[in-house]
């Protein structure tokens, strides 16, 4: 899978890793499809021709966003408390 710059952005400032793909393949293969609970939880609403999912990694939920027909990562969020 191909990150975009933005999704590679979030990923080296918000957990520290300088190979976004890697992170993100990883994190879309561990997570879970997202419900919509979790779009309640991440403040965020499900939008047509992305795929969703939630993964968990150093104590820190996130959301990750592919697009459904190019899939690439378009972004990753984390949780608010």
């Amino acid at each position: 899978m191909v990150a975009s710059f933005h999704a590679q952005g979030r990923v080296t400032e918000r957990i520290g890793m300088m190979d976004a793909d890697v992170m993100l393949s990883w994190m879309w293969k561990v997570g879970r499809a997202a419900v919509p609970q979790d779009f309640v939880r991440f403040r965020t609403t499900q939008v047509d021709g992305y795929e969703y999912r939630v993964a968990v990694t150093r104590g820190q939920v996130w959301l990750i966003v592919r697009g459904a027909v190019v899939k690439q990562f378009v972004t990753v969020m984390k949780r608010r408390k």
